[in-house]
C-alpha cells in the first residue's frame, strides 16, 4: 500500500529501476566529490596557491556551500595570488568572487558561509561598493522578507555606510530610510522577526545620535500587530522590548564598587549587551588610577556585559577620573567618576560630550538594593528614582487597562496573558519601590491567577509556569 505524503496524498512507490539508477548517479556524485576534496587537501597540505585551487574550491561551493574549510583555503590563495597581482587585478578577481556568492547564493540562501564570504570580499576591497549591496540584499529581502541572513548582512552594510560617510546629516537620513523600510516589511508581515529586532537596533541608535524618538508612534505599531494576530510571539517580543526602552537613559552604565581590606573593586555593569561596547578606559590626572586594566566577566545574564577592574586599596582615596566606552561604532559613552575614600561615586553621564542626565551622587547609576535603609522620604538624593518609579507605574497601569481589553476579546492567548503577568511584576516593581520610600499604600498585584490558567492552555510550557508559580511563592 502507498504511504501517506504530504497533505494526506499518497505518496506512490517508485520502480525499483528507477531507486538503482538514482542509487547509482549517487555513487557517482560522491566519488567526484570526495576526489575533488582530496585534491584540496593535498594541495592545502602541500601549501600550493593557485588557479588550480579556485577552480577546485568554486565546485566544491556549488556542491556544498557550508564547507567552511574549503572557504578558508580559498581565502588563502586569493590572498597569496593578491601579492603579486596590482590593484586593478585583485579587484577584478574581487568582482568575481561576489558574481560567484551570487550565483551560489540563490541555491542556498541560508548558508553562513556564503554571507561570511561576501563579507570578507568587501572589506578585502580597495574600492567596496556598500550602496549596491544595500540594493541587493533589498532585492533580497523583498524575495525572501524573512531571511535573517539577509537581514544581519544589511545591519553589516549600514554600519559600513556609516563609517564610510563624514555627513552625520546624510547618515541620520539613512537611519530614518531603514526606520521607514522595517516599517514598510513589519506591515506586510507581522510575523517578521527580523524586520521586529532590526528595528530595536535603528531605534537605539537614533537614540544615542540625540535624536527623538516618538515611543508613542511605536506603541501604536506594535498594538496594531498584537491585536491583528495576537498568536504571533513577533510584535510580543518587540513590545517587551519597547516597554523596557521607553526610558532608554535609564539603561546606561551602572557600576558597584567592592571593597575587602586586601582589594577593591570597581564593577561596571551595562544593560545593553547588544549594542557594542569597547572595554572602558578611565582618564585621571593619577596615573596608578589611569593604568586600570579592566577584565572582562562572564554574565549569567546575556543581556548584560560585565567589565571588572582591581585597584590596589592604598590608590583608591581622592581622586576624580572619566570613564570612557566607545559604544555603536563612533560614539563615546562616558561616566564621571570620583572618589572619596573608600568609594567611588558617579557625577555625570554624557554621550559624545553631551549630558544626557546630571546625577547626584548614588543615584540612577548605583545599583539601590530593593530593601535599602537610603530609601527614605527625606532622602533627596533619590528623588530622581522615585520619580522614575511614580512614572513607571502610571505607564504601565495604563498599559494593563489596555492590554485587558485585549484579553476580553482573547481570553486564552498565551502571549497576551504572558505579557499581563510580566507587566504586573513590572508593576509590582515599582511599588515595592514606592512603598519603602513611604510613597504608596498600593498593594501589590498577584500573577498567581495568570499563571495557573497557562497552566492549562500552553501545555508546551507547562514546567515553566509551574517554576514561576513556586518562585512567587518563596
Amino acid at each position: 500500500m502507498a504511504s501517506e505524503g504530504l497533505h494526506g496524498k499518497k505518496r506512490e512507490k517508485l520502480p525499483q529501476e528507477v531507486i538503482d539508477a538514482k542509487l547509482a548517479q549517487d555513487k557517482i556524485k560522491i566519488k567526484n566529490y570526495t576526489e575533488l576534496c582530496q585534491e584540496v587537501y593535498q594541495l592545502k597540505n602541500d601549501q600550493i596557491y593557485n588557479e588550480r585551487g579556485l577552480e577546485l574550491t568554486k565546485e566544491i561551493i556549488i556542491l556544498n556551500s557550508d564547507f567552511n574549510t574549503i572557504w578558508n583555503f580559498r581565502r588563502q590563495v586569493l590572498l597569496e595570488l593578491f601579492k603579486n597581482f596590482d590593484e586593478t587585478t585583485i579587484n577584478n578577481y574581487l568582482e568575481e568572487e561576489l558574481r560567484l556568492v551570487e550565483k551560489v547564493i540563490l541555491i542556498y540562501p541560508k548558508s553562513y558561509w556564503l554571507w561570511n564570504h561576501r563579507r570578507w570580499v568587501l572589506e578585502t576591497s580597495t574600492s567596496p561598493n556598500w550602496s549596491m549591496e544595500l540594493m541587493l540584499v533589498s532585492k533580497m529581502l523583498s524575495l525572501d522578507n524573512r531571511n535573517f541572513h539577509g537581514w544581519n548582512y544589511r545591519r553589516h552594510i549600514l554600519d559600513q555606510l556609516y563609517k564610510t560617510s563624514e555627513d552625520q546629516s546624510k547618515n541620520l537620513q539613512l537611519l530614518n530610510d531603514e526606520i521607514k523600510y522595517t516599517k514598510t516589511k513589519i506591515e506586510q508581515s507581522f510575523s517578521n522577526g527580523s524586520a521586529w529586532f532590526y528595528r530595536t537596533k535603528l531605534i537605539e541608535k537614533k537614540i544615542l545620535w540625540n535624536q527623538k524618538v516618538d515611543f508613542d508612534l511605536e506603541y501604536d505599531l506594535v498594538k496594531n500587530a498584537t491585536y491583528t494576530d495576537p498568536e504571533d510571539q513577533s510584535a510580543w517580543i518587540y513590545y517587551r522590548w519597547l516597554i523596557n526602552r521607553d526610558r532608554f537613559w535609564l539603561d546606561s552604565p551602572k557600576f558597584y564598587t567592592l571593597s575587602t581590606p586586601n582589594s577593591f573593586d570597581i564593577i561596571l555593569i551595562i544593560q545593553d549587551n547588544h549594542l557594542d561596547y569597547s572595554k572602558p578606559s578611565l582618564k585621571s590626572s593619577n596615573q596608578q588610577i589611569q593604568s586600570l586594566e579592566w577584565l572582562s566577566v562572564e554574565s549569567e545574564d546575556e543581556d548584560k556585559k560585565v567589565f571588572k577592574a582591581s585597584l590596589n586599596p592604598d590608590h583608591v582615596k581622592n581622586w576624580e577620573g572619566e570613564l570612557e566606552l566607545t559604544v555603536d561604532i563612533n560614539n563615546i559613552v562616558k561616566l564621571g567618576l570620583e572618589s572619596q575614600d573608600k568609594f567611588v561615586r558617579s557625577w555625570a553621564f554624557k554621550i559624545n560630550e553631551g549630558i544626557v542626565n546630571e546625577t547626584q551622587p548614588n543615584n540612577i547609576y548605583h545599583p539601590i538594593p530593593s530593601t535599602s535603609s537610603l530609601i527614605t522620604s527625606n532622602s533627596p538624593e533619590l528623588l530622581p528614582v522615585i520619580e522614575i518609579a511614580k512614572s513607571g507605574k502610571e505607564r504601565i497601569s495604563k498599559e494593563l487597562e489596555e492590554l485587558q481589553e485585549l484579553i476580553n476579546e482573547e481570553p486564552d492567548s498565551k502571549w497576551a496573558l504572558q505579557t499581563q503577568a510580566y507587566l504586573i511584576e513590572k508593576l509590582n516593581n515599582y511599588i515595592a519601590l514606592l512603598q519603602l520610600s513611604s510613597k504608596e499604600s498600593t498593594e501589590l498585584l498577584d500573577t498567581k491567577p495568570i499563571y495557573n490558567h497557562l497552566k492549562k492552555i500552553d501545555q508546551y510550557r507547562k514546567n515553566r509556569y509551574i517554576e514561576l508559580l513556586n518562585n512567587e511563592s518563596v
